[in-house]
């Protein structure tokens, strides 16, 4: 039995320890926990798909499956909100709370323009990284999905052990009013609120991903680098501005980037195509 690499390990530990937390709170047969176990199910099973690329597009499809399954799973094992908290480190931090200073800076024309590359500089980018390194070479995408998928799973667990929402609805009372902004972003918010899964501020993926997936790039996709430097740092900026983040989650986030290098860097995913282990 080959070694697991760094993805599958964290995948699997994420997995393993949500599910004994979610039994131990409400038993083996409670709904959530069933649900939970199926997709433990679904997770197990990648490793029989015939080739290792759909293998690791198996492992994107149980991910992100994750994201959505995973709210239910924190209501029934940490149903307090961590918000407080968050918002207390970053007034220790800098003196005052980030997301109230930067109010006084609003105006329609930058928030339709942050809101425009904080819907533009995630989901399209990561999608088109994810399938530029599938078609490219075979060791760059398994040392992409590695770092990848082991920042998801560092971020799920933060997300069931500090779940928070975010600053503009935790912290709603405490602004002077809506955030100053157009019709995008009306409508941008709108499809960012109905898109949350309401425990997803701690780490922010926001930054967490695109940090990870800008770094691999410095190095494997340089002009794609260049390209997205700037709406990427937009949209790290955005994440607070936009009252989705505390500044807290923002470090946190490029904190769990840097462990997904660590894991992309690992030895032995030359050899991952010939593994039959969890995601691979």
């Amino acid at each position: 039995m080959r070694r697991l690499l760094p993805h599958e390990l964290a995948l699997g530990a994420l997995l393993v320890l949500t599910g004994a937390r979610l039994v131990h709170a409400g038993g083996p047969a409670g709904p959530h926990a069933l649900r939970f176990l199926l997709l433990l199910a679904a997770a197990a099973a990648v490793p029989s798909l015939p080739a290792w690329r759909w293998r690791l597009v198996a492992c994107a499809i149980v991910v992100q499956g994750m994201f959505y399954v995973i709210r239910p799973v924190v209501d029934a094992i940490h149903p307090q909100r961590v918000d407080a908290y968050l918002a207390l480190a970053d007034l220790r931090l800098f003196g005052l709370n980030p997301n109230l200073a930067l109010e006084r800076f609003g105006s329609p024309l930058l928030s339709d323009a942050l809101s425009l590359f904080y819907l533009l500089a995630f989901l399209p980018y990561l999608a088109f990284a994810f399938v530029s390194y599938y078609r490219g070479e075979s060791k760059d995408f398994r040392r992409f999905c590695a770092g990848l998928f082991t920042v998801y799973a560092l971020g799920f667990l933060g997300y069931t052990l500090w779940p928070a929402v975010g600053p503009y609805a935790a912290m709603a009372g405490s602004f002077k009013g809506p955030l100053a902004g157009g019709v995008f972003t009306a409508a941008h918010h709108a499809l960012v609120v109905r898109g949350t899964n309401g425990i997803d501020a701690f780490p922010s993926l926001h930054c967490a991903l695109t940090g990870f997936v800008l770094a691999f790039d410095r190095s494997r996709a340089p002009r794609r680098f260049r390209l997205m430097l700037g709406p990427v740092a937009a949209l790290w900026a955005a994440t607070v501005y936009l009252r989705y983040h505390y500044v807290v989650d923002v470090a946190a986030g490029f904190a769990v980037a840097a462990v997904g290098l660590w894991a992309a860097r690992q030895p032995g995913l030359r050899r991952a195509s010939k593994s039959r282990s969890f995601c691979s």
